[in-house]
């Protein structure tokens, strides 16, 4: 995995604490991942799945 860095609202960071605070998830990390992992599902998911039966290198994250 790869380190970033990334500027949010608070409030965003209020949401996810919340989240956390009710063993949603283990910690912020997780959460974002899980947050990233959904967005490019739902926004990807239809390119990614043409992409891979014209066999281009692009990670299933239908899988996931």
């Amino acid at each position: 995995m790869k380190l970033i860095t990334v500027h949010i609202p608070e409030a965003y960071l209020d949401a996810i604490n919340q989240l956390i605070a009710a063993d949603a998830y283990p910690n912020r990390s997780e959460a974002i991942r899980v947050a990233i992992r959904d967005l490019l599902k739902n926004e990807l998911g239809g390119f990614i799945k043409y992409s891979q039966e014209r066999s281009a290198k692009i990670p299933n994250l239908m899988e996931e």
